[in-house]
C-alpha cells in the first residue's frame, strides 16, 4: 500500500520538483488580489451585464500603483467611475499573467504526455494496424530510410517490418549484392520501385542478374542510362507503369504494355503506340528544346490527362525557329491539369513557342509558374507567337515570384506594369476560378493607384471564385473595387461566389472586417 503524501520520503526528484513549486509560488502576479475578489462577487452574484454597479463598483481602497495612478497623483481622491477603471484594469492584467503562466503550464504538461501517451498506444497497438502504419509512411517518403528507421527501432518493429513487404520494393543499384538479395526476398512478389544509376557500372555488377527473373514484378523505374538497361536486357517491363528517366531515352525496343506515366529530361522517342497510352507526363527541359519534337510528341498522346513542364536555364540560347504545325484546334482536347513552369529564359520567344505548341489542349486547371526573367516585360511572357494571351482553363493558377537577378526596384516596376487579373481574365472567357500569388505583381497595374481606372467588368462574367495570395502589392482600394463590382454591384447570376485574401500584407484586418459586414460571408482572409 502506497503511504500518504505526508509519510512519503523526498526523493531527488521530488526535491526539484518541490524547489519549482516554491520558485513559482514566489512569482508576483499584478492584481491578483483585486481578481480573486471579483470573482468571489461573481461567484456569489453571478455573471450580470458590465453597467450593474453593484457587481462591478464594489471597488475596495487600492493599495497599488494603478495604471492611471501617476495621472491622479495629488487629487484628494478618485472618482468611483476612475476607480472602477482602475479595477478592472488590474483584474485583466492579473488575468493575463495568469493566462501567460497556464500556457507554459499546458506545453509542459503536454510535452511530459505525449511520450507516455504515444508509448502506451503504441504497446497496445495490434500489429496488423501498425503494419498499415509502416505501409503509409513508405508511401509518403522515397528511397528506404524509413524502412531503415523502423526496422532499427526495436525487436517488435524489427518483426513487423519483416511481415510488411512493401517497406522491401524499393531496391537501388547502389545497393550491395546482399542488400538487393534482401529486398528481393522480403517484398515478396510486391511490386517493385528500381533505381538503376550508370555511375553503378551496371554492366560489372550482379544487379541485372538479380533482378532479371523479377522483370515481371516491376511497376516504376528511374534510370540515367536507357542504352545499358537494354543491353542488359532489362527492358521487358509488363507492369511498369512510371518511368522516370534522367537522359534521352529511345523506347522503341522496349515492351511496356502498361506505361501510363513518364518523367523526362529530353524529348523521348518511342513507338505511337506507347505515347497513346500515356496519362501523365513530366518534362523538365534545361537548357533548351526542340520545340518542334515536343509539339509532335504531345499531340500523339491521345490519352493525356495531365502535363507538367519546366522550361529553364535558356539564358544563352535561342529557339528554333521551325514552323510549329498545328494539328488540332484550339482547346479543343480536354486535359485535367496543366502545369508550367518557367524559369531563367532569356527570350520570351521560348515562352510563346511553348504555347503554340500547347495551344490545342483545354485543362480544367492550369497552373503557370514564372520567374527569373530577363530584359523583357512580364506580360510578354503570357502571349503566344500569335499575340493571343495564354493561359485558358477553367480554373487558372498563377505564381508571380521574385526575380533574383534584377533589383527589387526595378523588378518590381516592370510587374506593376502588367494588370495581372484582367490580363488573365481577357485571356480566357470561360474561367471560373483564378489563384493568384504574386509578391511583386499589381493586381490592375501601377496607375489603379493614381486615379480612377475604366475596367470593364463584363469580361469578368464567368468568374466565381478568386484568391489572392502573397500579393503584397495589393491594397485595400483594389479589394474595395473588387468587392463593389464582383459582389456588392455584381449582376444577379454573374459575380463572386468567395474572395479570398490570404497573407497580403497590405490590406489591414480592420479594413476586412468592415469590408465583411457588407459583403458577408463571400471573402475570407488570413493575416
Amino acid at each position: 500500500m502506497i503511504a500518504p503524501d505526508s509519510e512519503m520520503p523526498l526523493t531527488g526528484h521530488t526535491d526539484v520538483t518541490h524547489a519549482q513549486v516554491q520558485k513559482d509560488d514566489d512569482i508576483h502576479i499584478v492584481g491578483l488580489e483585486n481578481l480573486m475578489r471579483l470573482l468571489k462577487r461573481l461567484k456569489k452574484h453571478g455573471i450580470r451585464n458590465p453597467n450593474s454597479d453593484e457587481l462591478w463598483d464594489d471597488v475596495p481602497q487600492l493599495t497599488g500603483r494603478s495604471i492611471s495612478s501617476e495621472y491622479v497623483q495629488g487629487r484628494n481622491e478618485l472618482s468611483n467611475l476612475r476607480r472602477s477603471l482602475d479595477e478592472a484594469k488590474l483584474c485583466m492584467a492579473a488575468l493575463n499573467g495568469i493566462r501567460g503562466h497556464l500556457a507554459q503550464r499546458i506545453e509542459l504538461l503536454r510535452g511530459a504526455c505525449i511520450p507516455i501517451v504515444l508509448e502506451d498506444g503504441i504497446r497496445t497497438l495490434p500489429d496488423e494496424i501498425l503494419s498499415h502504419i509502416f505501409e503509409h509512411g513508405h508511401d509518403v517518403s522515397t528511397g528506404w530510410e524509413f524502412t531503415k528507421c523502423v526496422s532499427q527501432v526495436s525487436r517488435r518493429f524489427r518483426q513487423v517490418s519483416l511481415r510488411t513487404p512493401i517497406l522491401w520494393s524499393r531496391i537501388s543499384s547502389f545497393y550491395s549484392d546482399d542488400q538487393v538479395l534482401a529486398f528481393l526476398s522480403r517484398s515478396r512478389g510486391k511490386g517493385l520501385e528500381i533505381s538503376a544509376f550508370q555511375d553503378c557500372n551496371l554492366s560489372e555488377k550482379s544487379f541485372a542478374n538479380f533482378l532479371r527473373p523479377h522483370l515481371n514484378r516491376v511497376v516504376q523505374l528511374e534510370i540515367d542510362d536507357a542504352e545499358t538497361m537494354e543491353k542488359l536486357g532489362l527492358h521487358n517491363l509488363p507492369r511498369l507503369d512510371d518511368l522516370q528517366s534522367q537522359n534521352y531515352i529511345d523506347l522503341s525496343s522496349w515492351h511496356l504494355p502498361s506505361l501510363c506515366e513518364i518523367f523526362a529530361t529530353e524529348v523521348f522517342d518511342g513507338p505511337t503506340s506507347l505515347h497513346a497510352h500515356l496519362t501523365h507526363v513530366e518534362f523538365f527541359f534545361n537548357g533548351g528544346v526542340d520545340l518542334v519534337s515536343f509539339s509532335q510528341a504531345v499531340n500523339s498522346m491521345t490519352s493525356l490527362r495531365n502535363l507538367s513542364v519546366t522550361l529553364g536555364d535558356c539564358a544563352g540560347d535561342e529557339p528554333d525557329d521551325s514552323e510549329i504545325l498545328r494539328s488540332r484546334d484550339l482547346h479543343t482536347v480536354p486535359i485535367e491539369t496543366l502545369e508550367i513552369t518557367i524559369r531563367q529564359i532569356a527570350s520570351s520567344i521560348y515562352a510563346a513557342r511553348l504555347y503554340d505548341a500547347l495551344g490545342f489542349l483545354f485543362p480544367s486547371t492550369v497552373e503557370i509558374d514564372v520567374d527569373y526573367l530577363g530584359d523583357e516585360t512580364p506580360s510578354d511572357f503570357l502571349r503566344n507567337s500569335a499575340g493571343d494571351r495564354f493561359p485558358y482553363g477553367s480554373t487558372i493558377k498563377n505564381r508571380r515570384a521574385t526575380d533574383g537577378s534584377l533589383g527589387t526596384t526595378l523588378q518590381s516596376r516592370r510587374w506593376d506594369q502588367l494588370g495581372i487579373l484582367p490580363t488573365l481574365v481577357a485571356a480566357c472567357d470561360v474561367v471560373n476560378s483564378i489563384h493568384i500569388e504574386a509578391p511583386m505583381g499589381s493586381l490592375f497595374g501601377l496607375h489603379i493607384l493614381a486615379r480612377p481606372v475604366n475596367i470593364n467588368w463584363v469580361i469578368f462574367a464567368s468568374l466565381r471564385h478568386l484568391e489572392l495570395r502573397y500579393c503584397d502589392q495589393l491594397y485595400s482600394s483594389n479589394v474595395r473595387l473588387l468587392a463593389d463590382n464582383l459582389i456588392i454591384g455584381a449582376i444577379p447570376g454573374t459575380g463572386l461566389q468567395s474572395l479570398e485574401i490570404l497573407c497580403c500584407r497590405s490590406i489591414p484586418e480592420k479594413f476586412l472586417l468592415g469590408l465583411s459586414a457588407k459583403v458577408g460571408p463571400k471573402l475570407k482572409w488570413k493575416l
